[in-house]
């Protein structure tokens, strides 16, 4: 009886995941992100959603599980900036939407409507603290020296150096 349960929370993650990913390639979209890039954007907010959802779905900690997803979008962008030679915010920004959160502020600012102020400075710290994992998850990524991701990636800056330093030679 089990199985069905845990193949219907797989379905779910992957059902998110392909929402994150068409809500960051049209976020993308209005960031005006070149098209070449676009599906990057798409998988980096992908799998940054599907590791925030999967670990939420399973332990129900929303902080801890928009670290996890924030370490995976700065992960993935770093990668795709890496490997492309392109600016990393490209691949950070659209992708980081879907775990921003929205709803708390929207609460916030609704409970200081409603003189419910208990429940607005409830949800305003909730979003500052999702905000600030956001921020450090970021921190903690950028700070890699971008070295090891040329690495990883198998691209070596030291060539394109050479490269150009031959190219002018030459001229």
């Amino acid at each position: 009886m089990a199985f069905p349960y845990k193949r219907r929370r797989f379905m779910s993650i992957i059902a998110q995941s392909t929402f994150s990913f068409f809500a960051c390639l049209f976020f993308a979209i209005i960031y005006k992100t070149p098209k070449s890039e676009l599906v990057a954007c798409g998988i980096t907010g992908a799998f940054g959603y599907g590791a925030y959802y999967t670990y939420y779905v399973n332990t129900n900690e929303p902080m801890f599980a928009t670290f996890i997803g924030a370490v995976t979008v700065a992960f993935i962008a770093k990668l795709y900036a890496s490997s492309r030679k392109l600016p990393v915010m490209l691949y950070v920004l659209p992708p980081i939407f879907p775990l921003v959160p929205g709803a708390n502020i929207y609460y916030a600012a609704y409970g200081v409507i409603m003189e419910n102020i208990p429940y607005a400075v409830a949800n305003g710290v909730r979003a500052f603290k999702l905000s600030g994992l956001c921020v450090i998850a970021l921190l903690i990524i950028f700070s890699i020296p971008d070295e090891i991701f040329d690495i990883i990636t198998g691209v070596s800056r030291f060539n394109i150096v050479e490269k150009e330093e031959n190219n002018s030679i030459k001229n």
